[in-house]
């Protein structure tokens, strides 16, 4: 900065007489402009793939939060889709399409912000989010309340919102176990559910994570089979929903002055989820629906594993 700036100064000496001055002035200026575009340009053509979809995102992001940008965020999100596109592709994965779409929802700070960056494929009755190791550790490293290794993130409530849902919750409920076709990969299953709110809800969904190495792979489905009800996990539950009724009574018959009876209830709900949750973690592997249960969730690893083993095996150039 300090050369150009020497630059200008000489430049003025130079072209002192009359408009001289201002049509050199002027001509520095537009090329100085002209500059800075290349420079950026150069910098993306010299980026990794990766690295060239981020740059892109965090300014359409920047644009649109300084109101730069247009109103419509569409245009930006297909870019973005043609640059993931690229990192990702190609997919086959049975049971899903080929062609997926971005999996970020909006670039404007708003309800769907912030999604992990990778492509979402949607089959009739499963999803599956792909994305690579490197978008993944980008994202991880500016969400500082994620857990960073890949054991914890699989069973990380809040990661698979971020990947499958913008206005509902994931809960964890039993570990399915599964295992890794070739010994390498590293897979995880759990039996889930998805929704806003808490109480005794039998779970009916399964998720599934598989690492490769340099793509991450998450499908979330309906159980294949009916998940029936745990008596001994609801009683959990009904003995906190109890306490819950009695100090929200409490509650109402103040007049609804005792804060403190409205906020037990509200405590006492949530304990009873989190005890009827425990509970099926420990009892889910002795009913009769486990059995079903694993079979699935085994069958949609071996799936994700098939198509992308033997490719993040294979030497470069292949």
């Amino acid at each position: 900065m300090e050369q150009i700036a020497c630059d200008q100064a000489r430049l003025r000496v130079l072209t002192s007489k009359g408009g001289d001055e201002v049509r050199t002035e002027t001509a520095l200026s537009v090329f100085i402009s002209i500059l800075g575009v290349l420079t950026v340009s150069a910098a993306l053509s010299g980026a990794s793939p990766e690295e060239a979809y981020l740059e892109t995102r965090d300014r359409f992001i920047r644009q649109i939060a300084k109101g730069a940008g247009p109103l419509d965020d569409r245009p930006a999100l297909a870019e973005l889709e043609e640059k993931a596109r690229t990192i990702v592709a190609p997919v086959e994965i049975e049971g899903f399409p080929t062609q997926g779409r971005i999996n970020l929802l909006t670039l404007r700070d708003e309800t769907g912000f912030g999604q992990v960056d990778g492509l979402r494929f949607d089959s009739e009755r499963e999803s599956l989010f792909v994305t690579t190791e490197t978008l993944l550790e980008r994202y991880l490293a500016a969400h500082h309340e994620l857990p960073k290794t890949l054991s914890e993130l699989s069973r990380s409530e809040e990661f698979y919102r971020r990947v499958f849902l913008s206005d509902a919750g994931v809960a964890y409920y039993a570990e399915v176990p599964v295992m890794s076709a070739n010994g390498q990969s590293f897979v995880h299953a759990f039996l889930g559910k998805t929704g806003q709110e808490i109480g005794p809800f039998v779970p009916d969904e399964i998720f599934v994570f598989v690492s490769t190495g340099k793509r991450i792979m998450v499908v979330y489905a309906p159980a294949a089979t009916e998940i029936t009800d745990i008596p001994q996990c609801k009683g959990e539950w009904e003995r906190f929903d109890q306490m819950s009724s009695e100090s929200l009574e409490l509650y109402r018959s103040s007049q609804l002055k005792e804060l403190k009876a409205f906020d037990d209830s509200l405590r006492y709900r949530e304990q009873g989820f989190n005890r009827y949750r425990r509970c099926f973690g420990r009892e889910a592997g002795k009913q009769q629906f486990f059995a079903s249960l694993k079979e699935q969730a085994q069958s949609i690893a071996d799936r994700l594993q098939r198509n992308w083993i033997e490719k993040d095996d294979a030497p470069e150039g292949n």
